[in-house]
C-alpha cells in the first residue's frame, strides 16, 4: 500500500505497536499515581470534612458580647443580622477581624469566594449582607472610628446591649459576655 501523497512513503505496519523502554520502577511508579483531578474527588466523600474541622465551641452557637458590639456599632443598614440568626460562629469570626482592615477583608474574602469546590454556599440574604459589609469596607477610605477597634462599653448605652441580650436570648442564642 503507497501513500499517494507521498508516493515514497509506506504506513506503518497495523500491527506495530510503539513503546518506549524504561525500568520496572517507572513503569510501577506511574501506575501508582492517581490521574489528575482524581485525588480531589475525596474531599466530596461522606466525613471528609469533618474529620478536619476543628471542634465546636460554644461560640460557634451563640454570638459573643464582642460581636453584639461590633454590629451595634455599624451603620443600621450594614446591620448583619441574617448571619449573625443562622451562623453565629461566622458573625463572631468577623467581628474578631474587623478591627484589622486587612484581616476583615480576607474574611470577607473567605466567605464570599468558594476556592474549596463543593460547598453548599450560604443563603442569599446571608450574602447579600456580607457583599454590602465588603463594598462598605473597601469604598471606606480608613476604617471608621467607631469600627476600628472593638467598641468600648460605655461608647454602646448598657440599655442598647441589655435590649440587644434579651432579644437574642428570645430568639434561642446563649449570649456569651466579652472576654467570657
Amino acid at each position: 500500500m503507497v501513500n499517494r501523497e507521498f508516493p515514497n512513503t509506506h504506513p506503518a505496519p497495523l500491527d506495530a505497536l510503539e513503546f518506549e523502554i524504561t525500568d520496572i520502577s517507572d513503569a510501577r511508579h506511574a501506575l501508582d499515581e492517581l490521574p489528575p483531578g482524581v485525588g480531589e474527588l475525596e474531599k466530596f466523600a461522606p466525613g471528609y470534612w469533618e474529620k478536619r474541622r476543628r471542634p465546636t465551641m460554644p461560640t460557634d452557637r451563640a454570638l459573643t458580647g464582642a460581636a453584639v458590639e461590633w454590629a451595634i456599632a455599624l451603620p443600621p443598614d450594614l446591620r448583619p443580622r441574617e448571619l449573625s440568626a443562622q451562623f453565629p460562629r461566622l458573625a463572631n469570626a468577623l467581628a474578631a477581624a474587623w478591627s484589622d482592615r486587612g484581616r476583615a477583608l480576607a474574611t470577607l474574602d473567605g466567605l464570599l469566594v468558594d476556592r474549596r469546590g463543593g460547598r453548599r454556599g450560604l443563603p442569599p440574604e446571608v450574602m447579600a449582607e456580607l457583599q454590602r459589609l465588603n463594598d462598605y469596607l473597601r469604598r471606606a477610605p480608613a476604617m471608621p472610628a467607631a469600627a476600628t477597634a472593638a467598641p468600648a462599653a460605655a461608647a454602646v448605652p448598657p440599655e442598647m446591649l441589655e435590649r440587644a441580650k434579651r432579644l437574642l436570648e428570645s430568639a434561642g442564642y446563649r449570649v456569651i459576655a466579652p472576654g467570657g
